[in-house]
Order: C-alpha cells, then structure tokens, then sequence
C-alpha cells in the first residue's frame, strides 16, 4: 500500500501556478520537480490541507483568494535600505533584482543560519534602495494545479 501525504513526510510533486487571469506564473517540471516536508509551511496552509491524505499519483486542483495563499500585499513590508549598507559601486534601478541575506530572528532556533533571497527593486531615491519583501504572489488569487509524484518516510530536519 502506497504511503498517504501526513505531516514529516517527504512529498515530490509537479505544480503548475496561475492567477486569476490564466496567467501561469510558475511551473515546477516533473523532470525537475520539488520535495519538501509536507507541514514543513513552505506551502500555503490551504494547499498543504488539500494535499494531506493524498497518495503519489494523485492530482489536486485548487483556487485560493489572496488571503489563503500568501496573504494581500503588505505595504509593510516596502523596505528601504540605506545606499551606505550596499557594496560600494552597487548600481541599481527599479524593476532589477536584489540579493540581500536574511539574519535569523529570535525564536529561529541555535542552528539557524542566515538565508540569501532576491527581492525586487521598488525604488531607488538620494539615500536608499526601497525593496519588496512581499512573497512575489502576495495580493493574487491562484490556481495550483499540482500532481503528486512521490511519498516517502521522513522527518524535516
């Protein structure tokens, strides 16, 4: 009997991502697909409910409103970064790509390291670099069409 979706276990899976207008904004190949720790929070809580139960060839479709998926656009989360904390020379303009390292936070844990993400330019003024730290779909219904390809025993590390 194959292995069912439950929280710790190792999912592969295929996944194609859309919003509202049919527009697909990401594709995850089943040649090059992803794996994760199901409950892991890497997928919105709504999509990892859909897929818990579920067993390696099945296939779940499901619309979420902004708010179920990666919640509504926060302007919050425009941050400005003062040019003095960039490298030295560093041109950028609104619309490029930023990698910027993320300090753990407290609560984080004795072995969390800091991660290196890409956020877009929003803006650039005389003293900083005004960047997104919006998940790229926040603010947008999705479609996930996602097919699951693998179940396997594990624990998140």
């Amino acid at each position: 009997m194959s292995l069912t979706i439950e929280p710790g276990r190792l999912v592969t899976l295929a996944m194609r991502v859309s919003n509202s207008e049919g527009e697909e904004l990401e594709r995850i190949d089943p040649n090059d697909p992803l794996s994760l720790f199901h409950g892991d929070g890497f997928l919105p809580d709504a999509l990892e409910s859909a897929l818990s139960g579920k067993a390696a060839g099945d296939s779940v479709q499901l619309t979420l409103d902004a708010e179920q998926a990666y919640g509504p656009h926060d302007p919050e989360q425009l941050v400005p970064i003062p040019k003095a904390d960039l490298p030295e020379g560093l041109e950028v303009q609104a619309g490029d790509i930023l990698p910027i390292e993320l300090e753990p936070e407290e609560g984080d844990g004795p072995d969390a390291e800091a991660e290196e993400i890409e956020v877009p330019v929003v803006e650039v003024n005389d003293d900083a670099v005004v960047v997104d730290l919006n998940h790229p779909f926040a603010g947008q219904s999705l479609k996930f069409e996602v097919s699951i390809l693998e179940v396997e025993e594990g624990e998140a590390n």
